[in-house]
């Protein structure tokens, strides 16, 4: 059976490959494309090859200067690669918002994309729709540690990598966090107290923890459907715990909510949003986030006013 255009489209669409922004410059203009077709084709010598459409803009300059350079994206640069991409920005324009320098072809290199690859071009065949450019590499420059931009299923991409330790750093936050509910059910107080010590605490955890949870967040998406359940089930204990306190303070009649269970979510999602705008440098300091965030709590929950005592007849 013969394959469709479409069905191939569709199965490269689940092939997930790194972005990258081919650049040259000849007679003194700049221009260049945004490719996913780049593959190695030896270390020694260094050697590349890229597929570039035969209709694309860009590519009388790449073969006029006979040198170009692979710059590989970050994860964080979809923009750049937007910018070379399509019809919208052409030329020069394409270049504009981002640092651009030279190695020693003189193609343009951006200035942190995660690496780049300086390259002279070898040989050409024609396969189809595209020209595939075999290139010597000259020069490298390479930023460490920096994770991808890829394309999959026709939207922009990125690599997540989570190792056991960050797993670990984020499950023992969230015992902590349970820890925190525990220690105010046991508290011999009223529910407001319980509750106030409970903010404070779990206000605590959140500061301290406010690296540890960020970085989670990136990979969680990504981690094994295990561990992912393992987090989860503790997530909801630590739910369930401070439904339970909440009810307590409704069941004595010192809290006034109609879903304790959606008030619960709440306060979890505005004291468990620290990590993203809380800094140690910021205009408040732990205690003042922590003393706010209980007062905007406790006006949450309608704490009732001490009773009056009655006025003595006369």
């Amino acid at each position: 059976m013969a394959v469709t255009d479409d069905q191939y489209r569709q199965g490269m669409r689940q092939l997930a490959a790194a972005v990258s922004v081919i650049t040259a410059t000849h007679e003194g203009a700049r221009n260049g494309l945004t490719a996913t077709a780049v593959m190695s084709v030896c270390a020694e010598p260094p050697r590349l090859a890229i597929a570039v459409n035969r209709s694309a803009s860009a590519l009388p300059f790449l073969l006029g200067a006979g040198a170009l350079a692979i710059n590989v994206l970050r994860y964080d640069q979809d923009a750049v690669a937007s910018r070379f991409a399509g019809g919208q920005h052409k030329g020069e324009a394409r270049f504009e918002g981002s640092e651009w320098g030279t190695l020693s072809t003189g193609s343009p290199v951006l200035g942190d994309a995660a690496a780049t690859f300086d390259c002279r071009i070898n040989s050409m065949t024609e396969v189809g729709t595209h020209l595939l450019i075999v290139c010597d590499v000259e020069d490298i420059q390479v930023r460490p540690n920096e994770r991808p931009l890829l394309y999959l299923d026709g939207a922009w991409a990125s690599l997540i990598r989570a190792n056991a330790t960050e797993i670990g750093q984020y499950t023992e936050t969230v015992q902590k966090s349970i820890a925190t509910v525990d220690n105010a059910a046991a508290l011999g107080g009223t529910p407001a107290e319980k509750l106030q010590l409970f903010v404070r605490g779990f206000t605590a955890v959140n500061i301290e923890q406010t690296g540890i949870t960020r970085s989670f967040l990136n990979f969680e998406p990504y981690l094994p459907p295990g561990k992912l359940d393992e987090i989860n089930q503790a997530k909801n204990e630590f739910d369930y715990k401070l439904r339970q306190l909440l009810m307590e303070g409704v069941d004595s009649g010192d809290f006034e909510l109609d879903d304790p269970g959606l008030t619960a979510l709440a306060i979890t999602g505005m004291v468990g949003w620290i990590h993203r705008w809380y800094r140690h440098e910021g205009r408040y300091t732990s205690d003042e986030v922590a003393a706010r965030l209980t007062r905007l709590v406790m006006d949450m929950v309608k704490t009732r006013e001490p009773a009056q005592p009655l006025a003595q007849e006369a």
